[in-house]
């Protein structure tokens, strides 16, 4: 069996002059940016040896409502831009943001890469495996490259110290989990969003099961987590999202007596389960990821 190798590639045959040339593939734009691209549904993945398409982009998982077409590329920029820079600051920008950290966002875009080709293939147990393995790496990094940015290095120290208030190394995914408390006193938006899971598509029997797991397995140790059993949805506090990641792989991955963990027999196996929750997961990654690319290219 050969290791397969992804390559990105344009979605759309871009009209000449629709967009900023620094966005496009062919410009070999920093790996954040790629990033971002994938994110927003604009370009596919293939196979680097067999040409194959390993993975067609149709979401756009930073504004689900936002289907960017062949012309409207640009509108990336808006994402990551109070104002549009002109083209030469683009592309200064851009190739000073190059060499920013670029080892980790080459780790990222490739763990991103193959959670789109799992999660187009419908393997959704791996594809939350990927999605794990995201949240970890950028756990210590996204407090890091906040924090750089404050220009009250007070402020940094403070937020840091309190990473390390129990006088101990923080848990599984611990200092995003702080850092996403610190923020949601800062940003009122991300303090009142919730990620919402319907469960409005699934079988009556499927979704009884979901529901009582949820509030047998999960609720009990996520206290924030609301469940609307009449409508068929439950929510969890942005703020709380990494908790809930944590205690959802806890409870599946592992079996031991002592705890109450899920029952994947009563659900149909684990598919159903991250069917349900991967795409919602990665609509909050990239939100957070958003703001973790605003604060890098200011960097630059």
């Amino acid at each position: 069996m050969s290791v397969i190798k992804l390559r990105m590639v344009e979605k759309f045959e871009v009209p000449v002059g629709s967009c900023s040339p620094s966005l496009l593939l062919a410009s070999e734009p920093p790996e954040i940016i790629k990033i971002l691209r994938l994110l927003s549904g604009t370009a596919h993945l293939r196979d680097d040896g067999t040409d194959e398409v390993l993975y067609e982009a149709n979401q756009n998982f930073i504004n689900p409502g936002d289907d960017i077409a062949l012309d409207e590329i640009d509108r990336i920029l808006d994402y990551i831009f109070e104002e549009r820079p002109d083209e030469d600051e683009i592309a200064s920008l851009f190739r000073r943001a190059r060499i920013l950290n670029k080892g980790f966002y080459i780790e990222i875009l490739a763990e991103l890469g193959f959670l789109l080709k799992s999660l187009g293939e419908q393997k959704f147990t791996e594809s939350f495996l990927y999605t794990y393995r995201i949240l970890e790496r950028i756990s210590a990094a996204c407090p890091l490259i906040y924090v750089s940015n404050d220009k009250d290095f007070r402020h940094a120290h403070s937020f840091l110290s309190s990473i390390y208030d129990e006088k101990k190394a923080p848990g599984e995914l611990g200092m995003l989990q702080k850092f996403l408390q610190h923020y949601t006193g800062l940003n009122e938006g991300f303090a009142r969003a919730t990620l919402d899971f319907s469960l409005a598509e699934l079988g009556d029997d499927l979704a009884t099961a979901l529901i009582d797991e949820f509030k047998t397995i999960i609720l009990p140790e996520i206290k924030t987590l609301v469940i609307d059993e009449e409508n068929g949805i439950f929510s969890v506090p942005f703020k709380d999202v990494g908790s809930f990641v944590v205690t959802v792989r806890n409870r599946t991955f592992h079996n031991l007596g002592a705890r109450a963990n899920f029952n994947l027999s009563r659900i149909g196996g684990s598919e159903p389960l991250f069917a349900l929750l991967v795409p919602i997961l990665l609509y909050w990654f990239s939100y957070v990821f958003v703001d973790f690319a605003k604060w890098q290219i200011s960097k630059a």
